[in-house]
């Protein structure tokens, strides 16, 4: 199946994934989840948008990635009053988190790790391009580095860039 992206930020990941020598394999939208939706009840099927196998040691760690804007990773706060928008905001939250949880339930039983990625985590909220690593799993190092430096010391425990020594998880 050819990898669709729905997001430059995908994209950006997507190249990320090919162009990193520790990433054994990479997939996108390929597996399939079962939710049940606080909106109806019903179960539904979440699909993470990247699983990654990466090299670890002389073993690997697989990854499911969902890539979301950071904004949607809280609720959101109502205004004065509740707009459409506000609504929409409010059914979006409560179904990602009903999915996010599924999702790590799922990686649980597996030995794998979940997490979401934001902009701030790919390094598009500012002006350069710059990822930030994670130092244990689910952690979010508060340590950027350029998108260049990433993919050169991925495969490595620990590397140092001119913010300081850093820990991968890959």
């Amino acid at each position: 199946k050819t990898p669709q992206f729905r997001s430059g930020w995908e994209h950006v990941f997507m190249r990320f994934c090919d162009e990193n020598p520790a990433i054994l394999q990479w997939a996108s939208e390929e597996i399939a989840i079962p939710y049940v939706s606080p909106l109806d009840g019903d179960i539904h099927r979440y699909y993470p948008d990247f699983w990654v196998k990466v090299r670890r040691g002389t073993g690997h760690v697989v990854w499911l990635i969902e890539v979301k804007p950071e904004k949607q990773l809280r609720p959101p706060k109502q205004g004065k009053r509740k707009t459409k928008g506000y609504l929409y905001e409010i059914r979006e939250f409560g179904k990602n988190t009903a999915k996010w949880e599924a999702a790590k339930k799922y990686c649980d039983k597996r030995g794998w790790q979940f997490n979401v990625w934001t902009e701030k985590t790919i390094g598009l909220s500012g002006v350069s391009l710059s990822f930030k690593f994670y130092s244990e799993p689910g952690n979010l190092s508060s340590t950027p580095c350029t998108y260049q430096f990433m993919v050169a010391n991925i495969g490595k425990s620990s590397a140092t860039s001119p913010a300081g020594t850093i820990s991968s998880p890959f």
